[in-house]
């Protein structure tokens, strides 16, 4: 059915976000040498072309490829920073059908067909798969940021990274010890230093997760990619979302209270532990 295809796109996203290390480390080129100014700069130029905003909202198609499984739904992403992240979904215009809601607390995920919500702390999450969900990750792929999970945004700096020229524009790595942290962190950025690919790869089993860019439009304040393709791979499945935005609005006002009505049963969530 549809509404479980649903609930599983719901529950892969919430399954991709990882990750949590410190470190810190002078810029250096592929060949271990120290980059001139213009290379160490990479990061803080990166930093200036990302999007800085208050609310986002996006109408958009997701389209989902899983272990065999494919669906197109439509939908709409809202953002408000450091708050708030709403997915809605709704193959029939202007009817919610399924959300999933994160805050910096918790996530919870509505099935409206069948009258039914799952509430989750991170903590649930990571107790259930073994996955550590983190809220920041998700905003900072979602609006195509640079980020180092468990850092704050203001700590983190061009030190943090190696820096070097690409063929296509440049690319920034992660200076975190594997000692430190197990997942490696990689971003590309065109010859615009707008960000074109984002890379998160566990060392040990080389697990991975990406995110690429795609067909940047200029919005009212910023040029934001319509585009998104976002892939894992845990050594055995390969999964894929594609999220394709037809319209993006940026800092209006957002509506970002959940409402469920008292007649909604609480679902268990580690019944859904299955669609990961």
């Amino acid at each position: 059915m549809w509404k479980n295809k649903i609930i599983f796109i719901l529950s892969f996203i919430i399954s991709l976000f990882l990750y949590s290390c410190h470190t810190s480390k002078k810029a250096v080129d592929t060949h271990g040498n120290t980059v001139n100014t213009v290379e160490s700069d990479i990061y803080n130029r990166i930093r200036k072309q990302s999007p800085s905003f208050n609310t986002i909202e996006g109408k958009a198609v997701f389209s989902a490829d899983y272990d065999g499984k494919s669906i197109n739904v439509k939908g709409t992403v809202k953002m408000q920073k450091d708050s708030c992240i709403i997915i809605s979904f709704q193959p029939i215009i202007g009817i919610e059908m399924a959300r999933i809601q994160a805050t910096k607390n918790n996530i919870v995920v509505v099935d409206r067909v069948h009258s039914t919500y799952y509430k989750a702390t991170y903590e649930d999450i990571k107790k259930m798969t073994g996955i550590v969900v983190d809220y920041d990750v998700l905003q900072s792929i979602l609006s195509a940021q640079i980020f180092l999970s468990g850092i704050n945004e203001k700590a983190i700096n061009q030190n943090m990274f190696d820096a070097s020229k690409s063929t296509n524009g440049y690319h920034l790595k992660s200076s975190l010890p594997a000692s430190k942290c197990p997942y490696a962190f990689d971003f590309d950025a065109d010859t615009n230093y707008r960000l074109t690919q984002t890379v998160i790869t566990e060392r040990l089993h080389l697990n991975t997760f990406s995110c690429k860019y795609y067909n940047y439009m200029q919005t009212e304040k910023f040029q934001f990619p319509y585009e998104m393709e976002l892939k894992a791979f845990d050594g055995r499945q390969f999964g894929k979302i594609n999220i394709s935005f037809s319209k993006i609005e940026i800092d209006k006002i957002l509506n970002t209270s959940l409402s469920i009505p008292s007649k909604y049963k609480a679902g268990d969530i580690s019944k859904l532990k299955n669609i990961f």
